[in-house]
């Protein structure tokens, strides 16, 4: 019932701002992670801004070196992990200038991720993990022209996560939380 509700509240943070008011689509990107916002201004000092949110990493690595017996011995390994999170937050809008405003509100939300390492030696490891999140945010925007804003935000994210993990011979579930801080750079446009 409640994962119901909550996933209600981010479809209609992502689906709502298609019936009209002002509307946008933002980004924020990293060397791993992207953020896609849709800002939908609801009243003069509020908005709903439904995230969706996209991570992937992955490494190899080769080594080689000799054994104690001067046998060349040649050892790799890879990891790959990918996340997944869709959330809605609602903020209060507070003017700074004709051109800039701060925001602030909770962020609330859904993720999923997947984690994979193999080694040299065949053994792998597998871990899957789902939770529910709400991050106080505080953001700011400033308008160098009407339907473009560049702005920001920090915060701080709690989440709930139960995870399962498989491998190196053995296998488990947790519940975990976690409480993590961020910051981020946002190029909004506005229709």
């Amino acid at each position: 019932m409640r994962k119901q509700l909550l996933l209600s509240l981010i479809a209609g943070g992502l689906v709502l701002p298609c019936q009209g008011g002002d509307i946008g689509l933002g980004v924020s990107m990293n060397t791993q992670a992207t953020d896609i916002y849709v800002p939908w201004k609801i009243l003069p000092h509020l908005k709903l801004e439904g995230l969706a949110s996209f991570e992937h990493q992955h490494s190899a690595q080769t080594e080689s070196f000799a054994d104690a017996n001067g046998v060349p011995v040649q050892y790799s390994s890879t990891s790959s992990g990918s996340s997944t999170s869709l959330g809605a937050g609602v903020f209060w809008l507070q003017p700074l200038t004709h051109a800039s405003h701060l925001y602030m509100g909770p962020r609330i939300g859904f993720s999923t991720s997947k984690f994979t390492s193999n080694t040299g030696t065949a053994s792998a490891y597998r871990s899957n993990t789902n939770g529910l999140f709400i991050a106080p945010t505080l953001g700011f925007e400033y308008f160098p022209i009407k339907a473009l804003s560049l702005g920001g935000e920090i915060g701080v994210s709690y989440s709930k996560d139960h995870s399962s993990e498989h491998g190196y011979n053995q296998g488990h579930s947790a519940h975990d939380e976690n409480e993590n801080t961020f910051s981020k750079l946002i190029l909004r446009y506005y229709f």
